[in-house]
């Protein structure tokens, strides 16, 4: 597992995170549309890896791609029932729209939790295997999250 961090929220148009490593050298950002209807996660050299988007109709689902291939469909049981991510076969356990785990196969591959550090908000704990499609999935988990909380 390696760690990575968010650092503290600034006042931004374009609703924007940064992931920063231990000497907080950015190591993706991520970036969402106004409504929040698609995400982009970007490297250090601001190229798109991932997108997700929201796609709407009876349940609302969150589509995962990268080089417009579909990479994983997440939806959610029902507003408070828990995240499915069916391709990937992962077990997401929500606390918080910032706080929650991702196992595989009941071990885990990602975390996220506040950090002790005032200059971060929250530490990212994430296994390196598929860590892009991982922190695209973490991005996804938290809109998921914050539409259910206010709705």
């Amino acid at each position: 597992m390696i760690e990575l961090f968010i650092p503290k929220a600034k006042f931004l148009f374009n609703n924007q995170y940064d992931l920063v490593d231990h000497e907080g050298n950015l190591v993706y950002r991520h970036r969402s549309s106004f409504f929040q209807t698609k995400r982009s996660l970007l490297n250090i050299h601001n190229e798109v890896i991932m997108n997700s988007k929201t796609v709407f109709g009876f349940k609302q689902k969150h589509v995962i791609t990268q080089n417009n291939e579909l990479i994983a469909e997440v939806y959610s049981k029902s507003t408070w029932g828990g995240i499915i991510v069916p391709q990937k076969e992962l077990d997401v356990r929500v606390k918080g729209y910032w706080r929650f785990t991702v196992l595989r196969n009941e071990e885990e591959v990602l975390s996220i939790t506040r950090s002790k550090q005032k200059k971060y908000s929250y530490v990212v704990s994430v296994k390196e295997d598929q860590i892009d499609f991982l922190i695209m999935l973490m991005f996804t988990i938290i809109v998921m999250s914050e539409d259910s909380f206010v709705s």
